[in-house]
């Protein structure tokens, strides 16, 4: 009787430390979430003045479900940008990409990657990412056409080009005029 005893108490007791843990772990992600989401805002909006430093005005704005930084000057767009996700050889890249006033890209920056060190990391080096620079949702952005390939690591820069794609078509849709070639403000 005892052993049965004692075997039916390890299981009760491990499902009571599994369910406080739990509880724990909801409770601190309760607390921290906030901090970092507005950590990550934080970082967007450097990262967006770094590419228009003249601008005076930083807004978050929503479309169709797809969240965009808008930097403004004067009540005028000067520039968007948009954080997207896409698929590499190792995993989910997600990238931010910003565009001008007249829709050509300003930056391209790589904000979380799962790619092999030493092959596919190489797509967050800044010269390599300078290649999409003045690029625009009307150009075709293909890899080893437009877009060098780094070696070995193929996979990780159609994934760069793919959410290249992605984020200014959709930057495309949300805010650009194709009557007169500029943001609709």
């Amino acid at each position: 009787m005892k052993k049965s005893t004692r075997c039916t108490k390890l299981p009760i007791l491990l499902m009571v430390i599994a369910v406080v843990s739990a509880l724990l772990l909801g409770v601190s992600n309760s607390y921290t979430a906030p901090i970092i989401e507005e950590n990550r805002l934080r970082t967007l909006e450097s990262k967006m003045f770094s590419y228009f430093p003249e601008v005076d005005e930083f807004l978050i704005e929503t479309v169709d479900d797809e969240e965009f930084f808008v930097v403004k000057d004067d009540d005028n767009i000067q520039g968007v940008a948009t954080v997207v996700k896409s698929s590499g050889y190792g995993g989910r890249i997600e990238l931010m990409l910003a565009v001008n006033n007249h829709g050509y890209i300003e930056g391209v920056e790589i904000l979380s990657h799962s790619e092999t060190p030493g092959l596919g990391s190489e797509i967050t080096e800044p010269e390599w990412l300078a290649q999409f620079n003045g690029l625009t949702a009307f150009d075709e952005i293909e890899i080893s056409e437009d877009i060098d390939v780094i070696a070995g690591a193929t996979r990780s820069c159609e994934g760069v080009a793919e959410g290249t794609k992605i984020a200014l078509d959709n930057i495309s849709q949300a805010y650009y005029d194709t009557d007169d070639n500029t943001f609709n403000d």
